[in-house]
């Protein structure tokens, strides 16, 4: 059987761990506290800024798409993602519940890849670019002055032009060549 001590240090460890701990975590609260002040004011005091820039940076983006800069509309809708801190909604599972925004956006997220055809080209968009790529080719193939509209996009070649219309279901395309030929096409998640 144990005996209880007659000093009083067990007393006073307990007592100054008690207050320590007390302290300590009034400490974080106030901390806490401050931390979470200072991010709403910082909040406050920038958010007419922040509506200003984005407000202009969509006044921009429809310009960009009214005159045919897909890439540069691309890249005006990530300018305000970043400044809202929004995360991109999830898409639409049809091309006809989607906007040309929505479409552009899915774009870059997959690939036309030809199923028929002399060459079974791959096509992609990144970064608002269309790219084009031979299956018998290493090296994808840039193409500037390609265009895209809701469900489409018009590749320029060298000797033919490719007009691409996506299906509805968004799990096909038609590819159809103004020299002549139209082919089916798949459409598969884009390779990083």
């Amino acid at each position: 059987m144990l005996k209880p001590s007659k000093s009083p240090l067990p007393s006073i460890a307990i007592i100054i761990a008690t207050v320590a701990t007390t302290s300590f975590a009034e400490l974080e609260s106030k901390l806490d506290s401050l931390k979470q002040n200072y991010e709403r004011a910082i909040a406050r005091a920038t958010a007419p800024i922040t509506q200003t820039y984005v407000a202009e940076l969509k006044k921009l983006k429809e310009a960009y798409l009214e005159s045919g800069r897909t890439e540069d509309a691309v890249e005006a809708q990530r300018l305000i993602d970043a400044a809202t801190g929004t995360t991109e909604a999830p898409l639409p599972t049809t091309l006809s519940e989607m906007t040309e925004a929505e479409f552009l956006r899915w774009l870059e997220t997959v690939s036309i890849v030809e199923t028929e055809g002399p060459f079974l080209i791959t096509f992609s968009v990144r970064d608002g670019a269309v790219c084009s790529q031979r299956k018998d080719s290493a090296e994808p193939r840039e193409h500037e002055t390609a265009s895209i509209s809701h469900g489409s996009l018009l590749v320029p070649f060298t000797s033919t032009n490719a007009t691409i219309q996506v299906g509805d279901d968004l799990t096909a395309a038609k590819v159809t060549y103004s020299a002549g030929g139209i082919y089916l096409a798949k459409v598969v998640p884009q390779s990083q």
